[in-house]
């Protein structure tokens, strides 16, 4: 597999947006217990609920290696800044993409749920040398999550439309999702 080589071309101010529960609810009814949250924090594990999660100080995508060496069940929302550890002018989302695809290529993936930020996620994940967030089951959410700044809970959530991708490994729950993620908007099945 060559390295990651993809140009940014959406960025968020911050990083650490958090998922509300109204979305980690029926990621949770189609993933059942979430083994691993690689992109994560200790305030933001209180609503996700992962067995384990790795946070910006184990810079996960440098340290691949601590993502494990069994299959997991993985969530991920990825960091929404420009920079990584891997490249700093590349998209963490695209970056954080690749890294489950190789946990996938090395059959350490149960199954996973990806949420795109934006939907440039559908392009930066282009060209990767790994599958794209195309050829997965896709939920184009009707409306736009409200994310959770810890900053400040007041604050206004980001103004991007949201996709949430199933990522079947050695285990494909992919009716499941559909059932769950189409009373949140239109699904579109892999390619």
């Amino acid at each position: 597999m060559t390295e990651y080589h993809q140009i940014i071309h959406h960025s968020s101010k911050a990083d650490d947006w958090g998922t509300p529960v109204s979305i980690l609810n029926p990621v949770r009814t189609v993933l059942g217990q979430i083994d691993l949250d690689p992109a994560s924090s200790v305030e933001a594990n209180k609503l996700v609920q992962a067995r384990r999660i790795l946070t910006k100080e184990d810079d996960s995508l440098t340290n691949f290696h601590l993502w494990g060496t069994s299959p997991i069940t993985a969530w991920l929302n990825p960091p929404g800044s420009a920079k990584t550890n891997v490249s700093p002018t590349r998209s963490m989302s695209a970056a954080y993409w690749w890294r489950l695809m190789q946990l996938r290529e090395k059959g350490l993936l149960k199954h996973a749920i990806f949420l795109g930020f934006s939907l440039s996620i559908c392009k930066t994940t282009q060209g990767l040398n790994v599958p794209s967030v195309n050829k997965f089951p896709v939920c184009f959410l009707r409306d736009r999550i409200k994310f959770i700044d810890p900053r400040d809970a007041n604050k206004k959530a980001p103004t991007n439309d949201n996709i949430m991708v199933y990522v079947p490994g050695t285990t494909d729950r992919t009716d499941k999702f559909c059932e769950v993620f189409e009373e949140m908007g239109e699904i579109r099945r892999s390619r």
